[in-house]
């Protein structure tokens, strides 16, 4: 860790098969850090019981230093061989700092790990992740 303090805010809950983050950016690697230590015991535990989506709602900035980039690519590919996850949908919508961007983003951190998608509003975020999940129903 860096002598750096977070930058951005998490909150996290689950809904059924799907994992909701509700964060408020920019991010640095001292939140990412925290947000994969707070989301370890989550998704350990949603992998006992079959395939997740993981939905993160940004709010205010979508924006990310390049360390915390490279963290959180690192945080979903655990996520991903380890621990059940399947698929990440993003709400940003068009208010939020970075709107323009994070399609290059997220395609930058998820290349090769899961499948993920960029939506502007909770509903549809949530109708492609139970799409997902019926496309990978639990053996």
């Amino acid at each position: 860790m860096t002598e750096f303090s977070k930058h951005g805010a998490f909150s996290l809950s689950v809904d059924g098969r799907l994992l909701v983050v509700e964060v408020e950016g920019p991010w640095n690697l001292e939140l990412i850090h925290s947000y994969g230590e707070e989301t370890r015991p989550i998704a350990e535990e949603m992998a006992r019981t079959g395939p997740w989506v993981l939905i993160s709602i940004a709010k205010r900035s979508a924006l990310f230093t390049p360390e915390a980039i490279d963290l959180l690519r690192q945080t979903a590919i655990t996520h991903v061989r380890r621990m059940g996850r399947i698929a990440t949908a993003y709400v940003v919508d068009p208010t939020v700092e970075g709107y323009r961007l994070v399609d290059a983003i997220y395609e930058t951190v998820y290349r090769g790990v899961c499948e993920v998608a960029v939506f502007e509003t909770r509903a549809e975020a949530e109708g492609w992740a139970q799409e997902q999940l019926r496309q990978h129903p639990h053996p």
